[in-house]
Order: C-alpha cells, then structure tokens, then sequence
C-alpha cells in the first residue's frame, strides 16, 4: 500500500484504522473479558513495551505499518478495561472504544522505534509487545528460495516417485517438506519474501530437480536453502553436516549449522565444501544443502519422527539465516 507523503499522520491513521476493522471477523462467540493494558519504557535498553493481560484467551489482532501500530480487542468488558500509560509522550497512544460490539482499537506511533515484535504468555492470556529501536530489519524485503529435496516424478512416465531416503514407512522427502513448511512460516514472520520449490508431498505437478534450478535462477534469490535427511550403509553415523559449493557461501553454511546445532543438540559433524550437482546449478552464490540427521541411526530416526523436533530444526535454519543476513 502506497501512502502519498503529504498525507497526514490522522488520515493514515483513519484509513488504515477503517480497512483494519473491516478485515478481521467479529468474534462474536468470544466471552466478554476483563483487560489490562500498561505501557512503560525500560531506558536501560531503550525499547518500550505494551502489555495486555484478561481473564480469558484473549482474541485479538495486530497490524503495523511503518511507525503505526494497530491492536484490535474484541469481546471486551470496558465496565472492567484499564489502561495504564507510563511510557513518554513520544509513544503516543490512541485508544477507540465501540460500546456496541464491545470492540477496542489501541493506535500507536513511534517515529523512532518503528518494528515490533512481540511475545505470548502460554496460556495466551498475556501479551508482550515490544517496539526496539531496529530501524534496518535483516530479513526485510529478502528473497529466500528454500528446497524441500526430493518428491517428485520421474519425468518420463510420472509414475516413479522420488522419496530419498525410506526406512520404513519413514520418508525422506516428507520430513524434508515439513521442515521447509515450517522454516518458511518463520521466516516470513520475520519479513522475508520466501519460495518453495514444492509445497505438496506426492504430488504430480511438483518440480523435478532441473526444473528447481531454472525457478530458483529465475528468482534470483538472494540465498537457497536446500534440505535433506542424510544416509549410511552403517548405524553409528549421525548428527548434522551442512554443504556449499561458492565460497561466498561459507558464512552462509556456518551461520545456519551453529544454530542448527544450538536449537536441536543435533551431533556436529562438518561444513563441508563439495561440488554436489544442486549446488553447482544454482546461479546463487550463496546457496547450502543441509543435511539434517540420519535417518539410518537409530537416535536420530526416533527425533525425526517427533513433530517439535523438526520444528526445532526449522527454528534454527531459521535463526541461522537471519543472524547472517544481521552479521554480514
């Protein structure tokens, strides 16, 4: 959405606030809930903070664009609703009540602090939003091209199947999908602009390999990722090993593999320069395959079986990328 400059701070605030209010549904099976709202400054850090708490789940949803930030309450018993504003002024707040559908809209603008993030109590009774002074956001704006290996047809007859590697009713290009899957929720939570190069497991029209290299080219992303499970003809190896062809990439592999390792307690084994086919097709000068585990050991097997896992892996491809696009 593009906003002329001359447009002052209250029209961006009303139009924005008006498509806010009309995107979202009325929860109107929600029961009423007592809020609390406070927002302080923590100087020490220089960020500041808003916290909601009720007595119920609270449903809400949260918008921002650019210095404006947009919180929508609904089912709220404002008999019950307090709000409490300790930070400086420079934080404004601007808070709309509807009576009728019992709904409440809170504005904030901070100029200096643009880019929130925020944080969730377990029983999601509590909120934490935090605006940090981080005017360049490293993933912003970039295009991330991530491979779930494997899964597709042979290109001839469309009737062989690619699984990788099979142990059992274990395949490889399933878990591999559900990393990616995962990885890219992540990643564009973090303001990346992510491909995949399949999103179906066994699914006819899924890219072959040549043809991944030709999207991603195409792309011209600024990193690949590519993700496999790892194989031996003996139990004992395990652990995670992490590949890249460009030296450029190095950075790239290290970052990711240290994260991975931190996330998971996977066993490092290496980054290891090689001249896979992938790698070498991939017009990317930084572009990784990962292998995440064995899924001929034992230990690693069991791990991959178990959802969170995978969700820990995608956490730390993730947190890999984002510290080396932060630490260039």
């Amino acid at each position: 959405m593009i906003i002329p400059r001359g447009l002052t701070k209250g029209f961006i605030a009303l139009t924005l606030a008006s498509i806010f209010l009309f995107s979202f549904p009325r929860f109107e099976n929600f029961p009423m809930i007592s809020l609390q709202g406070e927002s302080t400054y923590h100087a020490n850090e220089d960020y500041y903070v808003l916290t909601f708490s009720s007595d119920a789940i609270l449903p809400y949803q949260v918008q921002c664009f650019n210095q404006v930030a947009y919180f929508s309450f609904h089912s709220v018993d404002f008999d019950k609703f307090k709000f409490v504003n300790q930070a400086p002024e420079e934080f404004q707040i601007k808070l709309n009540k509807d009576y009728q559908t019992k709904h409440l809209l809170l504005q904030t603008f901070l100029d200096t602090h643009p880019y929130l993030s925020y944080d969730s109590a377990l029983d999601y009774q509590t909120h934490y939003f935090y605006f940090k002074k981080n005017p360049e956001r490293p993933l912003f704006g970039k295009i991330i091209v991530i491979d779930p290996g494997h899964g597709s047809f042979d290109e001839k007859t469309l009737s062989i199947y690619d699984p990788g590697v099979m142990i059992g009713q274990i395949t490889e290009s399933s878990i591999n999908l559900d990393i990616a899957l995962m990885t890219k929720a992540l990643l564009i939570k973090k303001g990346a602009k992510v491909h995949l190069t399949r999103e179906k497991e066994y699914f006819k029209e899924n890219l072959r390999l040549d043809q991944r290299i030709a999207y991603t080219n195409d792309l011209k992303p600024d990193i690949f990722v590519s993700i496999h499970q790892n194989a031996s003809e003996y139990t004992f190896p395990k652990g995670l090993f992490v590949y890249y062809h460009h030296a450029q990439s190095l950075p790239l592999a290290q970052s990711i593999f240290d994260s991975v390792v931190e996330a998971t307690g996977l066993k490092p084994n290496h980054i290891l320069e090689s001249s896979l086919y992938t790698l070498q097709s991939i017009q990317v000068s930084h572009s990784v395959m990962i292998e995440c585990a064995f899924l001929s050991n034992v230990e690693d097997m069991q791990k991959l079986k178990d959802t969170k896992f995978l969700s820990k892996i995608a956490h730390g491809i993730s947190e890999g990328i984002l510290s080396y696009f932060a630490n260039p």
